[in-house]
């Protein structure tokens, strides 16, 4: 028996598109899955981390949302509700700087004023009365909004700021946030990741999670591409060789400073797609 994450998809009016995702603590089925990840077709960390990108970068997971990118391409300015604790406060502003690292062009800032994305620290039971689309029981549930091309402009966060542990809230934290900048999927894959499926209470990045932010705030890849337009994007580069941008500033994993043989790449990208339409078939939540 496992701890499973739970996702609900809801819609605003007027076209606009919304995705609702959550860390839940609810029982699900166990699933055991090969790992297509963790064989000799992808041996480095680069293929991995870009195989793992493939995988969680496009679309969402239990939503009507289309298999493309998503990120902002604004600065995000999130302003706290509630009552955080001292260290809630402490673990926010580390993973702020550590997504400021990260994300190049785009920031995030704390603030007051203006803010596009609003963080609350509520009782779980009162989760209902600040986001109507909340789905119980869900200790940490995010819900963001973007435009036709996808382009996340507005976001809400909920955090449970009782029966959660401080170590607890520190995952959710950085899950939660982290999540609502684009990669709204989840993999079985690598239980160190943030982006794991299962319940977990991770409080730093994986070794792949880095590569996956870095690749989607890549100044090469826009909102609403697809996985075939991301593909071609890192083929023309330097004719047929790409570096991709190391994270060698991050404290977890491996830079990924070496080059691909794109054609090598752009071979593996297809044998993934077809690994995880096989590995999605078989997954079960209830």
């Amino acid at each position: 028996m496992s701890l499973k994450k739970s996702f609900e998809p809801a819609y605003l009016p007027i076209g606009a598109a919304l995705l609702v995702a959550s860390a839940a603590l609810v029982i699900a089925s166990g699933v055991v899955l090969a790992n297509p990840l963790e064989n000799d077709s992808f041996p480095s960390q680069e293929a991995r981390a870009m195989a793992y990108f493939a995988e969680i970068g496009f679309g969402a997971e239990y939503a009507s949302v289309d298999e493309v990118l998503h990120k902002w391409q604004q600065e995000v300015r999130i302003k706290i509700h509630g009552e955080p604790t001292k260290a809630d406060l402490e673990t926010l502003e580390q993973v702020v700087g550590e997504l400021n690292d990260l994300l190049g062009g785009v920031g995030l800032i704390l603030t007051q004023e203006a803010a596009n994305v609003d963080l609350y620290f509520s009782p779980e039971s009162g989760f209902p009365a600040i986001e109507p689309a909340y789905v119980p029981v869900n200790l940490g549930f995010f819900r963001v909004w973007f435009d036709e091309q996808g382009a996340i402009h507005r976001g809400r966060i909920l955090i449970a700021s009782q029966g959660t542990t401080q170590v607890e809230r520190s995952h959710l934290i950085r899950e939660e946030l982290t999540q609502s900048l684009g990669i709204f999927k989840d993999s079985w894959h690598y239980s160190d990741s943030i982006f794991y499926e299962g319940w977990t209470t991770t409080t730093e990045y994986g070794p792949l999670d880095g590569s996956a932010i870095r690749l989607l705030y890549s100044s090469l890849l826009e909102p609403g591409m697809t996985r075939v337009q991301v593909q071609s994007v890192f083929s023309r580069q330097e004719s047929n060789r790409v570096k991709v941008a190391a994270y060698s500033s991050f404290p977890q994993g491996e830079p990924l400073g070496s080059t691909y043989r794109m054609p090598l790449l752009a071979a593996r990208w297809s044998a993934l797609g077809r690994s995880i339409r096989g590995f999605r078939a078989g997954n079960s939540c209830s």
